[in-house]
């Protein structure tokens, strides 16, 4: 038996009507918004975007860096390279474990 579905994935399964549905409910119980209340919201849908952007960017780069480390190591050590797509497939965690055990390989 598989894992019960989160609310979004409940969600999303439901038919499209149904849904513009709970949309049109939600969105008769909410007060109106005022200029400064959409401002504010612009504002911070654009601040929450621009960290996300930061965080995903920061994320890619430490990929790539490990990604870096076991090309060199795998170099060092005379191996044949994995090719970087089949890297890009993985976690950082998994990377960074290949490439640190890398590491104790070349240092041995």
């Amino acid at each position: 038996m598989g894992q019960p579905l989160t609310p979004t994935e409940q969600l999303l399964a439901l038919p499209l009507e149904e849904l513009a549905r709970r949309a049109d409910e939600l969105e008769a119980r909410l007060p109106p918004l005022s200029v400064v209340d959409s401002d504010w919201l612009r504002y911070e849908t654009r601040r929450r975007l621009w960290a996300d952007f930061k965080t995903e960017q920061a994320a890619i780069r430490l990929r790539g860096e490990q990604i870096g480390r076991i090309h060199t190591y795998q170099r060092l050590l005379h191996r044949a390279e994995t090719p970087a797509e089949e890297l890009h497939c993985h976690s950082l965690e998994y990377l960074t474990a290949r490439a640190n055990a890398l590491e104790l390989w070349f240092a041995r």
